[in-house]
């Protein structure tokens, strides 16, 4: 769908409500804006958010002594042990 908007004398402008809310693209979020030789394209950034990231923060918090790769391969083998009861 094509819509006409306005770019305002301060460079600005105005993403229509209803291709906001069809984009769950909120105020004062950012969007990447890619330069394309007849206009530009507009899309949100690939990845995560810094506000998503903040969101799960707390549920990777470990409060102890750093774990190396031996020792997390050793975790994740004795789960697997566990789980399917191999010894």
């Amino acid at each position: 769908m094509k819509h006409k908007i306005r770019l305002s004398t301060k460079g600005q402008i105005v993403i229509p409500l209803h291709a906001r809310e069809r984009f769950g693209w909120l105020a004062g979020k950012d969007l990447i804006a890619d330069e394309k030789e007849d206009g530009l394209f507009i899309s949100r950034p690939q990845g995560a958010s810094w506000e998503e990231i903040q969101s799960v923060s707390g549920s990777l918090k470990y409060d102890g002594p750093a774990k190396t790769i031996a020792d997390m391969n050793e975790g994740i083998a004795e789960a697997m042990r566990e789980k399917y009861d191999r010894r």
